[in-house]
């Protein structure tokens, strides 16, 4: 009854402006407070707290199953304002300087590892090992399955309901799914979390089904420390460099001819260092014959950055959308860069672009992405988004499990919300085991195939893209 009466309060008492006009918060109240009295487990108590924020026929209001939030709890330090009670059995780690730490002491876990881990068929796989990482240099491949880390089994988190609770909820789409997928996502790409220096043993099942014990040290990614709100600190980072003959050919494209000059630009958030390092990047591929954003596992960061690197790519004044809340809206508007960092005259660039989203892909990166696809400025290509575009607070319940609450509301350039629903790609790629066994970045190969069938000559190339209908790998 506690949980119950912390999340009735929670939007009576802090959002109830916001709500729809047709909807009668303490007549929802009335309603269901005598059946949470009847539950009897933290799963049914779950379902009714989920039909009642269904009621609000809203996205972003949903609650997030304890054991996904400790999970994702686990892959960060938890913000400043909070603390992290939770009980832990310490497994000593050996660091490369000779110190140690345990699992239970805080580590920044900004180590890189050079590879991206993400859930994969009800599975955690490894996908893009780059060449120079220490994962590579390890001999681990794209595919493989991670099993453990230093001994213990990982258990991979799932984010859908059991078919017996889905069927007792009012019909989906449903609030909390999108929050539920996007914490089980995180958690999954975030299990061998760990510092620069710090080993672990990961035991991973290489595509014959061998199990394979991989000792593997963390490297800095070399990124500058940034902090947000009450976030803990974080590495902005910003990798640019033109694709390779090699990543063409992975894609079935190594006979194409001329080479071509694909510039690649990957940044992990959207902070004021990232931000300055993407405009020159844009202006030292202002001649290339396409560029490509990866925001794959960019969970956003500050919004007016969006405004900012959008002018780099479109010719006339625009809107990436609106965002309201109960002080007022603000209008992601875009107006054309023209001139460089150090001062040139330019125009933005005119040439194929596109974007590459995973379900990491979150907040700012959601509206950018989604706003230059509606103005039909880039071509997305991926997994469909995160679906947390807006600013919300999340609430720990006495029973462990959390409240997540939308403070604002997002619109598109056309009118949709992608709150709870994502960015949909225009290329669609399912990652598989076997699919990544064949190609070690199958988003980035099939962006580079959409490029390529789409390709005009410099002298006739449009500010708009051609459509693209390839789907799949």
């Amino acid at each position: 009854m506690e949980t119950f009466d912390e999340v009735w309060h929670a939007i009576a008492d802090e959002n109830v402006d916001a709500l729809p006009s047709d909807v009668d918060w303490n007549a929802i109240g009335e309603e269901f407070r005598p059946r949470a009295a009847e539950v009897r487990s933290n799963a049914e108590l779950r379902i009714l707290l989920e039909s009642m924020l269904a009621r609000l026929g809203r996205s972003h209001y949903g609650i997030i199953p304890g054991d996904l939030a400790e999970a994702d709890d686990a892959a960060a330090p938890p913000p400043d304002n909070q603390h992290d009670d939770r009980a832990h059995v310490g497994d000593v780690h050996q660091h490369a300087d000779g110190s140690t730490h345990r699992d239970d002491e805080p580590t920044g876990g900004s180590g890189d590892l050079g590879v991206w881990f993400r859930r994969v068929e009800r599975s955690i796989r490894t996908v893009n090992p780059r060449p120079d990482g220490p994962a590579a240099a390890a001999g681990i491949q794209a595919g493989w399955e991670l099993v453990a880390i230093n001994g213990h089994r990982v258990h991979v988190p799932i984010d859908d309901l059991e078919p017996i609770e889905r069927s007792l909820l009012f019909s989906p789409p449903k609030p909390g799914d999108a929050m539920r997928r996007y914490h089980a996502e995180h958690a999954a790409a975030s299990r061998p979390l760990c510092d620069p220096g710090e080993t672990q043993l990961l035991t991973l099942r290489d595509s014959e089904g061998v199990e394979r014990q991989i000792p593997i040290t963390a490297v800095s990614a070399g990124g500058e420390i940034v902090e947000f709100g009450n976030l803990p600190p974080l590495e902005a980072r910003v990798e640019t460099r033109l694709i390779t003959p090699d990543e063409f050919a992975v894609a079935g494209l190594g006979d194409v001819q001329p080479p071509k000059r694909i510039g690649l630009i990957a940044f992990n958030i959207w902070m004021l260092p990232t931000g300055s390092a993407i405009d020159d990047a844009v202006d030292r591929y202002r001649d290339a014959d396409a560029i490509i954003l990866d925001l794959r596992g960019n969970p956003g960061g500050v919004g007016g950055l969006a405004m900012g690197i959008g002018g780099h790519f479109l010719s006339d004044p625009d809107s990436l959308g609106r965002m309201t809340n109960r002080g007022g809206a603000i209008d992601f508007r875009v107006n054309p860069r023209r001139v460089t960092t150090d001062g040139r005259r330019v125009e933005p660039y005119a040439g194929p672009l596109v974007i590459l989203i995973d379900p990491l892909t979150a907040s700012t990166s959601e509206i950018f992405a989604a706003g230059l696809q509606e103005l039909g400025r880039a071509t997305v290509i991926g997994q469909t988004s995160a679906g947390a575009a807006l600013p919300s607070i999340a609430r720990r319940l006495p029973n462990g499990d959390v409240l997540q609450m939308a403070v604002a509301d997002f619109m598109t350039p056309k009118g949709n919300r992608i709150e709870g629903r994502g960015v949909t790609p225009d290329v669609e790629v399912t990652l598989t085991a076997e699919l990544l066994r064949r190609e070690p970045d199958p988003t980035l190969a099939a962006a580079l195939r959409s490029i390529l069938a789409g390709y005009a000559p410099a002298s006739r190339r449009s500010t708009t893209p051609p459509p693209q209908s390839a789907s799949g790998g």
